[in-house]
């Protein structure tokens, strides 16, 4: 949620399985670009 209550997409990635690399490889991608305090 932003400053203003509406949802927002965080990324987006494509992967070949839901496991728990690919998930880990996601979250690291997010916070390398900046995200913190979720």
């Amino acid at each position: 949620m932003n400053a203003d209550g509406h949802r927002e997409i965080l990324g987006l990635q494509v992967t070949s399985a839901e496991d728990g690399a690919g998930w880990l490889g996601f979250f690291r991608d997010l916070t390398a670009r900046g995200l913190t305090g979720v």
